[in-house]
C-alpha cells in the first residue's frame, strides 16, 4: 500500500463502504488491519468494522472466516465477543443447529464469568431465536420461560422476543395483556400485528395506520416489508383480495431486506401464487368461465389487461394456469404473467421471486425459456453474475455462427458467474464452428479469453490461445500479441520456462532484435520469469541488453536495481551460466 492508502483512518474506510464501494473498503481494511500490534482494543475496532461491512453485503461465510482463527493473545472478553459474533452469523445464514452448538459451548465455558450476566442473557436469547428459526416454537417458549426465571428485570431485552413467540403460538391476545408501558415498547409492526390478530382493532384501521408508517420517510425497507405483510393479513380478513395481492407483491419485492430468522413477517412466492389462484377462481365463477373454454378465459384476461385491471388479469392468468390442459398454453400464460408484473413494477424482482423461489418450479427448466432469458438480462444489469450464469446454463445454446455476439456474452456471464468450464465450452464451440474469425470478431473473442485470465482460469485460457495459434491465420502483429498473452498465463501457472519462451517469441516475432517498445516490454517480462525459473545468467543478459538501449533515467535505475538483485538471489547450480 502507498502512503496515501496507509494514511486512511478506519472511519474513512467505513465511509467508503457506506458510499457504495465496500469491496475497496475491505481491501484497504485488510491491508491496514493492525492485528495486535496496537493492542487488543484496536484489533476489536477493526475486526468489528470488517464484520459490519461483510454483514451489510450478506457475505456471511467471509465474515465468519475472519473470526474463526482468533489470535491466542486476545483477552478472554474479546474471544467471547468473536464467538458470539460467529453464533449470530450462523443464525443469519440459516444454520440454527450450528449456532446453538456454539452458543451452548459459550454458556458452559464462559457463562459463570460473563460480565454482569449480560453476555449470558444475550446467548440465551440467541438460543431461543435458533429454535424459532427451525419453527420449534414450543421449545422456544420453554426456553423463554426459563430465561424469564433466570433474568428477571431485563424486560426491555426480551420483550420483543417474547411477543414474537406468543404471536407465532397464536396467542396475540396475551401480547396485549402485557402492562401498557410494555406494549408501548413493542415495535410498531409487532404491536399492529398483535392488535390485528387479536381482533382488538378493526382490519381497516390497521391498514390505515400501517400505510401511514410505510409512507414515513424514516421507515426502513425492512420495516416496510413487515408492514406490507400486515396489510396482506388485514386485507384478507376483510376479503379485499386486490389490496392483499398488492401488499403481498410489495412484501415479496422487499423480501431480501428481512433477515432469514424473521419468520413472523416473512412472505413466500407460494403464498402469492395461492392468493392469485384463490381470487382468480372467484373472478372466473363470477364471469361464468368454464374449464376447457380457453377462448373465454383468454378474452376475459385480454379485457382486464386492456382496461389496466392488472390484479384481475394476473389472478385470472394464474387460475387458468391451474386448469388448462395445454402445456404450451400454460407456458404462454406464465410469460404473460411475467410481462404484466414487469409492466406494473418496472423491474423483475417480483417475477424473479415468483418463478425462481417457488415449490411450483423445482428446477429452472420448469420456468418458460423466455422468462428465464428476461431474468438473465435483469441479473446482468444488477451484476448478479451467479444467478445469470445459472439461468444461462438452463437455456439452450443456439450454436450458430450468426449468434457469435450472444454466445460470447453467454461465455462471459458463465465465467464471471463461477462456471468457467461452461464458459470455456462455449468458446471452444465457437472455434469448432467458425472457419475464420474476422479482425473485429477476433478482438471480441480475445476479450473473453482475457476474462478467463482475470478469473484465474488460466488452464482454459491456455487451451484457447494454443488453438488460435495453431488453427488461425493471424496477422503478424496479432500473433505477436497472442504470444504475450500466452506467456502471461504460463507465468500465472508457474510454468516459467514456457512463459519466458513465449515472452521472447513475442519480443522478436516482427522485430528480431526486440528493440521496439513492445519488444522491450516483452523482454523485461521474460527476464522476470527467467529469474523465477532460476536462469539468472539469461535474466541478467536481458536486463543488460535493455539497459544498453534505455535512455530514460528512471527506467535505467530500475534495470540497475534488477541486475544488482540477481547477484544476491540464490539459483540452482545447473542453471547458473558463466
Amino acid at each position: 500500500m502507498g502512503d496515501t492508502e496507509s494514511s486512511l483512518s478506519l472511519k474513512q474506510i467505513q465511509q467508503m463502504a457506506r458510499s457504495g464501494t465496500p469491496g475497496l473498503a475491505l481491501k484497504l481494511l485488510d491491508a491496514q488491519h493492525p492485528g495486535l500490534t496496537k493492542g487488543s482494543e484496536e484489533w476489536f475496532r477493526w475486526s468489528r468494522a470488517r464484520t459490519e461491512i461483510l454483514v451489510a453485503r450478506k457475505s456471511w461465510e467471509l465474515a465468519d472466516q475472519h473470526l474463526r482463527d482468533l489470535p491466542a493473545e486476545l483477552p478472554e472478553s474479546l474471544q467471547r465477543w468473536a464467538l458470539s459474533q460467529r453464533a449470530w452469523l450462523l443464525l443469519e445464514s440459516d444454520r440454527a443447529p450450528s449456532a446453538r452448538e456454539l452458543l451452548r459451548e459459550l454458556i458452559w465455558q464462559y457463562g459463570a464469568r460473563a460480565q454482569d450476566t449480560a453476555e449470558e442473557s444475550l446467548w440465551r436469547r440467541m438460543v431461543i431465536r435458533s429454535y424459532m428459526l427451525e419453527d420449534r416454537i414450543d421449545d422456544a417458549a420453554t426456553a423463554m420461560h426459563r430465561y424469564q426465571q433466570d433474568f428477571a428485570g431485563r424486560q426491555a431485552q426480551w420483550l420483543q422476543l417474547r411477543a414474537r413467540i406468543l404471536l407465532r403460538q397464536g396467542r396475540a391476545d396475551i401480547v396485549l395483556e402485557l402492562p401498557p408501558e410494555a406494549v408501548e415498547k413493542l415495535s410498531s409492526p409487532i404491536r399492529l400485528l398483535a392488535q390485528l390478530r387479536s381482533g382488538q382493532i378493526a382490519a381497516e384501521q390497521i391498514i390505515d395506520a400501517t400505510r401511514k408508517l410505510i409512507d414515513d420517510e424514516a421507515t426502513t425497507a425492512a420495516e416496510q416489508a413487515r408492514l406490507y405483510k400486515i396489510i396482506t393479513e388485514a386485507a384478507q380478513v376483510k376479503s379485499d383480495f386486490p389490496s392483499a395481492l398488492s401488499a403481498l407483491e410489495h412484501a415479496l419485492e422487499l423480501a431480501d431486506e428481512l433477515p432469514l430468522s424473521d419468520k413472523l413477517f416473512a412472505v413466500s412466492s407460494d403464498e402469492l401464487w395461492r392468493v392469485y389462484q384463490s381470487y382468480g377462481e372467484i373472478l372466473a365463477n363470477q364471469s361464468q368461465l368454464l374449464v376447457g373454454d380457453d377462448v373465454g378465459w383468454i378474452n376475459e384476461i385480454r379485457t382486464a389487461v386492456e382496461t389496466n385491471a392488472l390484479v384481475r388479469a394476473k389472478s385470472l392468468i394464474v387460475a387458468m394456469i391451474a386448469v388448462t390442459q395445454s402445456h404450451s398454453r400454460r407456458a404462454q400464460l406464465m410469460v404473460q404473467l411475467a410481462n404484466v408484473l414487469n409492466v406494473q413494477y418496472g423491474n423483475w424482482r417480483v417475477v424473479e421471486r415468483l418463478f425462481l423461489h417457488s415449490d411450483r418450479f423445482p428446477e429452472m427448466s420448469y420456468v418458460p425459456e423466455s422468462v428465464r432469458a428476461a431474468l438473465v438480462e435483469q441479473a446482468i444489469e444488477r451484476s448478479d453474475m451467479v444467478l445469470a450464469s445459472n439461468l444461462l446454463a438452463s437455456l439452450r445454446d443456439t450454436g450458430t455462427a450468426a449468434d457469435l455476439a450472444s454466445n460470447l456474452r453467454r461465455a462471459r456471464v458463465m465465467i464471471f458467474g463461477g462456471r468457467a468450464d461452461a464458459g470455456f465450452d462455449v468458446l471452444n464451440g465457437i472455434l469448432d464452428r467458425e472457419l475464420f474469425l474476422e479482425a473485429e470478431q477476433l478482438d471480441q473473442f480475445m476479450q473473453v479469453i482475457f476474462d478467463l485470465q482475470a478469473a484465474e482460469q488460466h488452464q482454459y485460457a491456455l487451451q484457447l490461445f494454443l488453438r488460435l495459434e495453431k488453427e488461425r491465420s493471424l496477422p503478424a502483429e496479432r500473433r505477436r500479441e497472442l504470444f504475450f498473452w500466452l506467456a502471461e498465463s504460463y507465468e500465472a501457472t508457474r510454468q516459467y520456462p514456457l512463459a519466458a519462451l513465449y515472452f521472447m517469441r513475442s519480443a522478436t516475432y516482427t522485430n528480431p532484435q526486440g528493440s521496439d517498445l513492445w519488444g522491450q516490454s516483452a523482454r523485461y517480462r521474460a527476464a522476470e520469469v527467467l529469474t523465477e525459473a532460476g536462469l539468472l545468467s539469461d535474466a541478467r543478459h536481458l536486463y543488460e541488453s535493455l539497459l544498453a538501449i534505455t535512455a530514460d533515467d528512471a527506467r535505467r535505475a530500475v534495470l540497475r536495481g534488477k541486475i544488482q538483485q540477481l547477484w544476491v538471489v540464490p539459483a540452482d547450480p545447473e542453471n547458473v551460466g558463466n
